[in-house]
């Protein structure tokens, strides 16, 4: 029901760059610990959520056995106050993914 758009649900758009900080691997991302997808460089995608609530959305590479290393999952909370359209940049830095909300 997360990927329909209802009346009187918040849009949230993630948006993954296709710079070279955001790495080549896929990255998994979570709302509130569950896993909602896994992204690729270059990719978008849109939820619909119940405003008045905030949301725990958390980002990490997808792990294979040729990972070096595991790095921190990154996490953001966003207020969802009102209806209406949120954006989520997924970036990277040094330390891996990076997620930043968009004001």
């Amino acid at each position: 029901s997360m990927l329909s758009p209802l009346s009187g649900t918040a849009q949230v758009q993630f948006s993954r760059g296709s710079s070279f900080f955001s790495g080549n691997a896929p990255l998994e991302l979570a709302i509130n610990d569950v896993v909602l997808a896994q992204i690729q460089k270059g990719e978008g995608l849109s939820i619909w959520l119940k405003p008045g609530a905030s949301y725990d959305f958390s980002i990490k590479p997808v792990h294979s056995l040729n990972s070096a290393t595991y790095p921190q999952t990154r996490k953001i909370t966003v207020d969802l106050k009102n209806p209406g359209t949120y954006k989520i940049v997924i970036g990277g830095d040094r330390e891996g993914p990076t997620l930043q909300q968009e004001k």
